[in-house]
């Protein structure tokens, strides 16, 4: 379980999240700074912040939530969740 202190060593800003256009997939895209190793920010980002258990090349329906996690810059990071729309 996290704690507190283990909540502040990220930095989260919400760049964008819901759907774009009526009928649309749901997405929520994060960026995130922290200074501890990527391993761990991207647990942080999958188990707590936007539980998601499956990455985009090992979604094995079209309509299975699915996320992309990558670095952009020296403790930067972008954590994209994607909901497929299905009605």
């Amino acid at each position: 379980m996290l704690t507190q202190s283990d909540i502040n060593q990220y930095r989260i800003t919400t760049l964008r999240r819901g759907q774009e256009r009526h009928y649309g997939d749901t997405v929520g895209e994060y960026s995130i700074f922290s200074h501890s190793p990527e391993d761990e920010v991207k647990r942080f980002c999958t188990e707590t912040l936007r539980p998601c258990k499956t990455e985009k090349q090992e979604a094995t329906s079209p309509f299975e939530t699915y996320y992309e996690f990558w670095r952009t810059d020296e403790n930067e990071y972008r954590y994209k969740v994607t909901e497929p729309y299905c009605d």
